[in-house]
């Protein structure tokens, strides 16, 4: 991918596209590959970079959800289960099975989590991964290492599937720009454009690297921006209802001791009635989900002191030893676009369904969904901007597009690339010092960030260490102490000076060092010196700031 040769395009095409999206996370990249598969004419903007928003703070679980059969959704997790198959098979370099325990502290749960396993075998049917099991507290601990086994009776184990969702996303915007899909990043719509019968006809957008300003014209345009869809729907309609009833949920990460073994485990009876995770991930281990109200949308969510606190206390009744907040090596808080339901009460019980709208003026809006659906929505979405603007377009064929799917004859560091793994070898085979591990508590090398700087569109440190490789969200403070290095690297490969280096390494040191308040006010100063006066908006998603200010709580576990 190569932004400038994308603006080109833009600027070349005054007779407009079929489709502009709005929004470069989950849904945006979508719709993008569905509408390019299908011949369309496809621009994309996002405001900051890929997946800056929620898309990168998954709990990196595709799932049908077993939660949700308690709640009767059976028509979301059936579907849920058959697009996770799709995903197990058309990007297995990057979605794995994964194991599950769910352990049980009675005979009588023990027995009502067999049986719903069962059932939730049974939904896909022969696409299951693997068949749920009863186990005995020994099998369990076996399994487990870490795992409370004071008053357990045993556990059930069942499968879903886990992913990098970072990796999954750019994969999928790399396909769409394959097939013709003009993807990018750091692009911020400011307004609609509409023609003499008010129905939308494009975006008047703001290039925040250069800062001018970029007209695009477009037979349908379609919001896909999640969290702040409504934002989108004002430049409508001034008068547009919120459409959602937004959600919070908050991680934690911590060092991989806490919990041995290669499975999961499901940790039930939280405060709030749901269930939260324990599960091993990039030779860490992620803590979560929380499910939190709001009233308000921030654009830089942030882990809620209380939401912190609830993680541990839960993690610490199944965990042993505990881990205490000064274990945690990164923090993040991702806002769910959820869509409110009359009755449903609280967001908890709110269903991660999607919903679809079209304003009078043409606008395609799409809320809610999660990454385990994310190709449902948007072939659905695609089939409304179709009927719509009345486009010719061909069906749907993104449930056979290889996105990335496993090179058995290469694996290792680089196995989540796909067919681009051979690039990275070859990249390292001309530079060898590019081999070297950068920090022995990360699994990236110099290869991962040259090659985001290369054929990523990774403009700034932080997007190679947040949004290319997960360095940030794994562990902040090592994340931090490559920063130098990896400016570097991206220094050489995208033509920038010393003080660009500096620039960028300084502003990963600050938001490393510094509460989120004080920090967006700094990057502020820092973005204007390099030319780019809202980029710091990328930084201020910081993985791994929390809303609390004590010391030993700031925006950094340093």
């Amino acid at each position: 991918m190569n932004r400038s040769a994308f603006i080109e395009r833009i600027f070349s095409s005054p007779e407009g596209f079929d489709l502009a999206i709005i929004g470069g996370g989950a849904n945006g990249a979508g719709i993008a590959l569905d509408a390019a598969s299908r011949g369309l004419s496809v621009v994309l903007l996002e405001r900051g970079d890929f997946g800056c928003g929620t898309s990168s703070r998954s709990s990196k679980l595709i799932h049908g959800g077993v939660r949700y059969l308690a709640l009767g959704q059976l028509g979301l997790v059936r579907e849920a289960l058959a697009e996770r198959t799709l995903l197990l098979e058309n990007a297995s370099a990057i979605v794995k099975p994964q194991p599950f325990l769910i352990p049980a502290y009675g005979r009588l749960e023990l027995l009502k989590f067999g049986a719903g396993l069962k059932f939730y075998d049974w939904l896909p049917g022969a696409a299951r991964v693997r068949t749920s099991r009863s186990l005995d507290s020994a099998q369990a601990s076996s399994l487990a290492p870490g795992l409370v086994t004071d008053g357990m009776v045993g556990a059930a184990c069942y499968y879903d599937a886990q992913f990098d969702d970072a990796r999954l996303l750019i994969s999928i915007l790399k396909r769409a720009a394959k097939l013709g899909a003009i993807v990018v990043n750091y692009l911020e719509v400011t307004e609609l454009s509409k023609d003499q019968r008010g129905k939308v006809r494009g975006v008047v957008a703001v290039d925040e690297m250069s800062g001018n300003t970029v007209e695009v014209a477009a037979r349908c345009v379609i919001n896909a921006t999640g969290a702040q869809g409504d934002d989108i729907r004002r430049l409508d309609n001034h008068r547009s209802p919120s459409r959602g009833m937004p959600s919070q949920g908050a991680h934690i990460v911590v060092h991989r001791r806490f919990l041995g073994g290669d499975h999961a485990v499901v940790l039930p009876h939280t405060p709030d009635g749901r269930i939260m995770f324990a599960i091993p991930w990039a030779e860490h281990l992620l803590l979560g989900t929380t499910d939190t109200p709001l009233t308000e949308v921030s654009r830089s969510p942030v882990p809620f002191e209380s939401e912190i606190a609830m993680i541990l206390k839960v993690a610490g009744r199944f965990l042993d030893p505990a881990p205490s907040s000064t274990d945690i090596l990164s923090s993040f808080a991702g806002v769910r676009p959820l869509v409110a339901t009359p009755g449903a009460g609280s967001t908890a019980k709110l269903s991660r369904e999607h919903a679809i709208d079209i304003s009078t003026s043409g606008l395609v809006s799409v809320s809610g969904g999660k990454w385990t659906t994310y190709r449902l929505v948007a072939e659905q979405c695609v089939d409304e901007a179709v009927r719509s603007a009345r486009l010719a377009a061909g069906r749907s064929a993104s449930h056979a597009l290889d996105i990335a799917r496993a090179d058995g004859e290469v694996a290792g560091r680089f196995s989540a690339y796909g067919a681009e793994q051979r690039d990275l070898e070859k990249l390292i085979a001309g530079r060898p010092e590019l081999d070297e591990p950068l920090h022995p508590d990360l699994p990236y090398c110099g290869a991962h960030f040259v090659w985001a700087a290369k054929a990523e569109m990774a403009l700034t440190v932080y997007d190679a260490l947040a949004y290319r490789t997960r360095a940030m969200f794994i562990n902040a403070r090592a994340g931090s102490a490559i920063a130098r290095r990896v400016a570097e690297l991206m220094a050489t490969k995208l033509g920038h000076d010393r003080s660009w280096i500096e620039s960028q390494t300084n502003a990963v040191h600050i938001y490393s060092h510094s509460s989120s308040r004080n920090v967006r006010l700094t990057l502020r100063a820092c973005a204007r010196s390099l030319n780019c006066h809202r980029v710091f908006s990328s930084f201020a998603t910081t993985p791994f700031a929390s809303s609390m200010n004590t010391p030993s709580a700031t925006a950094a576990r340093v």
